[in-house]
Formats: structure tokens, sequence, C-alpha cells
């Protein structure tokens, strides 16, 4: 299938113009952009999985070298339990983890388990995430690495039995605290939330502190 957009200057001159392109499975997308003269600016491929999930978003530039790609992993029950992020230009994938402030340049040997052991099929892993959940399939832990393998920090994510409010906190890679979140909601009869109030760790007063407070309504026909 076939279908096409394009964007105009104020005179009604082309300025640009998109062609969006999908097989007949579905499971491949392409947008295609080009400039007034009808080359190519670049292009976008999206995959999906059998379940129809995204499986892989490519942008590739006007000669058709890789530029990024996001590529997501999920498990059996169709959770997302990888993000990976891609570059087509040289990144730290072959640079391992500092010590003492200087970088090392990996060996060939390792460069190559390094490539195998990539998601990414093309191009260097810039970084990825990985995710954690509980039996209710809600995310109890986002775990954030460059693509060297070294840890930035974690995201935890704890909820009360009633699943009212919770408690987010945010570790660097040492898992030192860095900050703290506390959201509490209230429910319509539905089992709706119809207000959120994220508090947030103060080290000054020892407590919580309302930072925003979010008003939902919702009407039923």
């Amino acid at each position: 299938m076939l279908s096409e957009s394009a964007e105009y200057q104020s005179d009604g001159s082309l300025r640009n113009r998109s062609v969006y392109i999908s097989n007949s499975k579905g499971d491949r997308f392409e947008e295609i952009s080009r400039d007034a003269n009808d080359s190519v600016i670049s292009k976008n491929v999206r995959l999906f999985d059998e379940n129809n999930n995204p499986k892989e978003l490519a942008t590739y530039n006007a000669e058709g070298s890789l530029m990024a790609k996001m590529v997501f992993t999920y498990d059996v029950y169709g959770r997302m339990i990888e993000m990976a992020f891609c570059s087509g230009q040289f990144g730290n994938t072959f640079v391992a983890a500092p010590q003492e402030g200087e970088f090392t340049v990996l060996s060939d040997a390792a460069k190559k388990e390094r490539l195998e052991a990539s998601p990414c099929f093309e191009g260097y892993l810039a970084g990825r995430v990985l995710f954690k959940y509980n039996g209710k399939g809600k995310v109890t832990e986002q775990a954030e690495y460059l693509g060297d393998g070294s840890l930035v920090g974690r995201k935890v994510s704890t909820v009360d039995s009633q699943g009212n409010g919770g408690v987010l906190a945010e570790y660097d890679a040492n898992g030192t605290l860095q900050s703290r979140e506390f959201y509490l909601r209230e429910f319509d009869s539905q089992m709706n939330w119809i207000k959120n109030v994220i508090s947030k760790w103060s080290i000054k007063s020892g407590k919580y502190e309302p930072i925003e407070v979010v008003y939902r309504t919702i009407t039923y026909h």
C-alpha cells in the first residue's frame, strides 16, 4: 500500500513530500522524505513482529547509511524487556569502561564479541534500557546502560497493594539515591483515577512535598 503527504511554501511551491509504503503483511513500513527536486532526504523503516509490536525503527540518510536505530525486545507476555539504541556512527561500543578517567580501545577479538552480542545487527550499540515487571505486569525497574555495558542508573518503582500510590526512586551507577517521588491517586466509581498528587522527597525538610496535582474529568455515556 502506498500513500503520500506534502508540505508547501507560502507561495504554493513544494517544500518537501513524504511517501509511505507498507507491505501486504503489515509488518514493514517505510517513510521516504524527498525535497522539492525529488531528491531523497531520509528514510525511516519500521518493522513489526507477529503480534504487531514495534520491533525496529531505523533512520537512514540520503546515501542509505544508517543514522540511528531502536530495537525492541519482548517477553512471552508481550511486555517490552529491552530497548536498544544503535548508531551508524562510531560510538562507545568499541571503548571499554573508563579506568581512572581513561578509556581503553578494545582489541579486535573483543570488538567481534561485542558486535555478535549486540542487538543492532547493523551500526554500533550506543546504549540500552532493560525493564523488569511484577506479577501484575507493572514496570518495577528500569536500568539504563551505555554501549560498553556500564550502568548509567536505575529507576525503581514500588506500588502499594491497592494500587492507589507508589514510590519512584532514581539511583546512579553506584547505587546512590538521586531522587525519590511519591504519587497518590484518587479513583471514581469506575476505578479510573481522577486525581493524582505527585510529591518529591526533600532532603531539607525530611519529608515529601507536593510538586504537581493533576485532575481528570471523565464522562461516561
